[in-house]
């Protein structure tokens, strides 16, 4: 039920309103006395002077109405103070009267201080002993664990002496396709989409296959 509001969110909704305002042409949902959904208009009052515990006190009001469709409307008159505590509510016709005997206190919001802004200063770890001296003992770790990956990987040493004597042959444009078809290749998870296609690109090198002596030998035979 969009709109609708419950008698229990009523109070907090009319706290809400005094402190931010109404909107002109307010209005939600609610039950009427006997149950049934109905039109509920909210309407600002006039602000007056109310005497609390022997001392006045400036309150606005707010007009809650039900329409109700099988009775008379039914309307309610709630005043409240600045800070938004109920100071009386009145249903109109109402002979009994709700009013407050001793001011409430006033609400102390706390005040947030804004994040203070640290500028950046200049970090040089080269001349700083101590981030110098963790950046060597972290180096050296990781040349430690680098180099004996390498000793128990034997095959990466070939792996990419076979890659790097390729690509010198072929001399791609784009080696970094060229490199993703390489080890594409040794992926179980690639689709075969035709391993080293950019290695049938143009080369100034003779194929393999071809004997150019031979080639030449056999054009000036022809000839004569």
């Amino acid at each position: 039920m969009k709109g609708f509001i419950s008698e229990g969110s009523n109070l907090l909704l009319l706290r809400l309103l005094v402190k931010k305002g109404l909107p002109s042409g307010f209005q939600a949902i609610s039950f009427d006395s006997d149950g049934n959904l109905c039109k509920s208009p909210y309407t600002s009052l006039a602000s007056k002077s109310q005497t609390i515990g022997g001392e006045a006190l400036l309150v606005t009001g707010i007009q809650r109405e039900i329409e109700s469709i099988s009775d008379l409307p039914t309307t309610w008159h709630s005043h409240f103070d600045q800070f938004g505590h109920l100071t009386s509510r009145v249903q109109v016709g109402s002979p009994a009267i709700m009013r407050v005997t001793k001011i409430p206190e006033p609400i102390i919001e706390d005040e947030y201080t804004e994040k203070p802004t640290f500028s950046k200063q200049k970090l040089d770890w080269e001349e700083d002993v101590q981030l110098s001296s963790k950046y060597q003992d972290r180096k050296a770790e990781l040349e430690d664990d680098h180099a004996m990956y390498v000793r128990h990987h034997p095959e990466l040493n070939a792996i990419l002496a076979d890659f790097l004597q390729f690509l010198l042959l072929r001399k791609p444009e784009d080696t970094l396709n060229f490199a993703g078809e390489y080890f594409a290749s040794f992926s179980s998870r690639a689709v075969d989409l035709g391993a080293y296609a950019n290695s049938a690109a143009p080369t100034p090198f003779p194929m393999s296959r071809t004997n150019t002596i031979i080639s030449i030998n056999q054009k000036l035979n022809k000839k004569k």
